[in-house]
């Protein structure tokens, strides 16, 4: 089984250096490395990337087939956001199956042959296409961030969590993006929908994929590590910039406009909607620098999502 590694990045070189460092070290190579960068790079800033991501790659079969796309050596645009990055990424694959991970992961040695074995094993008990996630572990702590996804909640506008976890792997109806593999003809069909720059994004994905009949599935037994930085509490609720709360404001509405049944609607703009704005402000009173601009920009998608174009 032949797969192609796909790595959407901002450009964090300390992030790119640990994850080529746990690519290089596989018993299970894949046969390509597609690296895109979400960032404007100088001539200089470009050298500088290749030479020292290059320099942590010692199995000479991964680096002749890494790929690092970025606007200076490719039609690899910046400032689209992570779902149009998600689709150019695809679109450079010719492999059947690919895996999509964060560049802020580290791994075991054995992380992509098992992930094969135990894709296989589900496949044989399924006997369907499937979208498969390890268990996603935060900082080696085995502190798990994102197994437990079962559905939306849209009166609440928030995912709830599967208490019941005894089962070699779990089907869950939505899930971060952070670790995805897959046929590459499943990524083609469904898409990540470009109008969610990020944020969201990845939960229109999956739960997209669930309605088309592609189950999300989840191994307990193999894990990736999350090396996510720490964050302040505004960064953890994507409020923590005027863009960020923009967006996060804006697609927590087009999410469930998009997906949600009429009654499901009525439920979240009669309830959820006023409870999470109101605690927007409430964080943002507390825990915001730049409070007015933040304020602004919470707003502003009151007026947006009206006029909202979903076609």
């Amino acid at each position: 089984m032949k797969f192609d590694l796909l790595i959407p990045t901002r450009g964090n070189f300390e992030n790119l250096k640990n994850i080529f460092l746990s690519i290089d070290k596989q018993t299970l190579s894949p046969q390509r490395v597609f690296v895109a960068v979400d960032k404007k790079l100088s001539k200089d800033e470009f050298d500088n990337l290749h030479y020292f991501l290059f320099k942590y790659i010692k199995n000479k079969d991964i680096r002749h087939n890494v790929n690092l796309l970025t606007n200076i050596n490719a039609d690899c645009f910046y400032g689209r956001g992570v779902s149009w990055l998600r689709n150019y990424l695809v679109s450079k694959s010719k492999q059947e199956f690919l895996y999509f991970l964060d560049d802020d992961n580290e791994f075991d040695a054995d992380f992509f042959e098992r992930t094969l074995q135990i894709y296989s094993e589900i496949y044989d008990e399924q006997n369907r296409d499937f979208i498969f996630s390890p268990k996603i572990i935060y900082r080696k702590s085995w502190v798990s961030q994102s197994e437990w996804i079962k559905e939306f909640n849209f009166a609440l506008s928030k995912v709830v969590l599967n208490t019941i976890w005894q089962a070699p792997y779990s089907v869950v109806k939505m899930i971060w993006a952070n670790s995805l593999f897959g046929k590459r003809e499943i990524f083609e069909k469904i898409k990540f929908d470009e109008r969610f720059q990020f944020v969201y994004e990845d939960l229109d994905f999956s739960y997209r994929c669930y309605l088309s009949g592609f189950p999300i599935i989840v191994s307990s037994k193999l894990g990736i590590n999350h090396m996510e930085r720490t964050k302040t509490r505004l960064e953890k609720s994507f409020i923590w910039s005027p863009s960020d709360a923009y967006q996060k404001s804006r697609n927590r509405i087009f999410f469930v406009k998009k997906n949600g049944t009429p009654k499901e609607r009525i439920m979240f703009f009669c309830f959820a909607l006023w409870l999470h704005t109101f605690w927007f402000f409430y964080l943002i009173l507390i825990h915001g620098k730049n409070k007015i601009a933040l304020f602004k920009a919470v707003i502003k998608w009151t007026l947006d999502w009206i006029n909202w174009d979903l076609k």
